[in-house]
């Protein structure tokens, strides 16, 4: 191609449009069922990397208290990895995040835990969780 775009399958009808850098990221979801209940979720890193992002998005207002969504590798806090899901004009959809700014280096294989918090009791929503992870 003139542009130096990459076409795929038969009859090359198919372009790549992707940059590197977004090629270079993973996306590492997590449901969690009841952001009301105390607990912490685990997932793996599927290659080395860092920890970019931490996307959230709820099912439902947030009744009671704000619920906090805290990135861990291993014991080590992410710093700036915290997630805050305010209560306050909470709805379905409302998306939160937070962008990891050191003690963020994971490796392939390694266990990421995220610590939720608050919430209150019931009526608290399912909480969609993305980890982004960049190569």
């Amino acid at each position: 191609m003139a542009d130096g775009g990459l076409k795929l399958g038969a009859g090359a009808g198919t372009a790549v449009t992707a940059t590197a850098a977004e090629l270079n990221d993973s996306f590492v979801i997590l449901d969690i069922a009841d952001g009301s209940a105390d607990a912490t979720y685990y997932m793996v890193s599927p290659h080395a990397g860092t920890i970019s992002k931490i996307w959230t998005v709820i099912n439902g207002a947030v009744s009671t208290a704000d619920i906090t969504v805290t990135a861990n590798i291993g014991a080590t806090p992410v710093t700036n990895g915290l997630v805050t899901i305010a209560t306050a004009g909470s709805a379905a959809g409302d998306i939160d995040s937070a962008t990891p700014s050191a003690a963020n280096v994971v490796t392939a294989g390694q266990a990421i835990n995220f610590v939720v918090a608050g919430g209150g009791a019931g009526g608290a929503p399912r909480v969609h969780l993305v980890c982004v992870i960049t190569r």
